[in-house]
């Protein structure tokens, strides 16, 4: 992660396997506005995400600028559309419904990168999981991360903004005592 003075925050992000390799540069809230949301897709793949522009062609702007993945045209000014998708990418899309977001996966191993969101679609949601050191876990950068309301009260349905349905916290075991878990039984060993 790189921060230029008072400028934008730049990571380097990729998927699992490496296949699919890009550059993200926040809004200037950085990592301070990550957020999760209960929509079904949000709520299944369980991502932590944060906000990237979204001013040019998808993946080839100043949000997001994808450099691996593309298949065999990597100085295609687009990504893959609902209509139109490169067998040789590794970046593959998803859409449903109103198809307005436009949600990015890796076809290798299936790690979700980043999506144009349907509330606002001059914004990604970038998956924070998939960003070169950092951590979702990392309570120093997030500590208490919000839940909006996708699922009942989306800003394109209501014509309002997100509502705050709760938080989600990650309390890190202390050193002083770890949790093993196997196929079959947890142990807890207290090392004081």
């Amino acid at each position: 992660e790189e921060m230029n003075g008072t400028g934008p925050l730049r990571c380097e992000g990729s998927c699992h396997c490496g296949a699919v390799q890009y550059t993200v540069t926040l809004t200037a809230d950085g990592f301070t506005k990550a957020d999760r949301c209960n929509c079904s897709i949000c709520r299944m793949r369980g991502a932590v995400v944060v906000a990237a522009p979204h001013d040019g062609p998808v993946g080839r702007d100043t949000g997001v600028n994808v450099h691996k993945g593309w298949g065999n045209d990597e100085e295609s000014s687009s990504l893959p559309s609902p209509s139109s998708s490169s067998s040789s990418s590794s970046l593959t899309l998803y859409t449903y419904l109103t198809n307005t977001a436009q949600h990015y996966f890796c076809k290798v191993c299936g790690i979700y990168l980043f999506h144009v969101r349907r509330s606002n679609p001059l914004f990604y949601s970038v998956n924070v999981a998939a960003l070169k050191g950092v951590s979702p876990f990392d309570t120093d950068k997030f500590g208490s991360i919000v839940v909006v309301d996708g699922a009942n009260n989306h800003p394109s349905d209501t014509g309002r903004g997100y509502h705050v349905v709760g938080h989600l916290t990650y309390n890190p075991l202390t050193t002083a005592s770890t949790t093993t878990t196997t196929d079959t039984t947890t142990t807890t060993t207290d090392n004081a």
